[in-house]
């Protein structure tokens, strides 16, 4: 009886570990996706921003409210993490 539980709980812990690398496999190529097309859209998004407002100092304003804005979401994240 002892060879069959060893062999249940081996088999059980390389189920688990295959799941646990699947899962990991899967939300990088999840992070991955998601990263390029931040890249791809940051490429562009200056090009559209000149294009929206053609007014330096307003397009000013807007960079810096949204650099702003990103500081103190990022910082509320930051602190409330459970």
């Amino acid at each position: 009886i002892h060879i069959v539980i060893g062999i249940i709980t081996s088999s059980v812990g390389e189920l688990i570990r295959a799941a646990t690398f699947s899962n990991f496999v899967a939300n990088f190529g999840l992070i991955t996706i998601f990263l390029l097309f931040l890249f791809i859209k940051q490429r562009y998004f200056t090009a559209r921003i000149n294009t929206l407002m053609p007014d330096p100092n307003r397009r000013a304003k807007l960079y810096f409210a949204t650099a702003v804005s990103s500081f103190f979401v990022m910082n509320h994240e930051i602190r409330h993490r459970a």
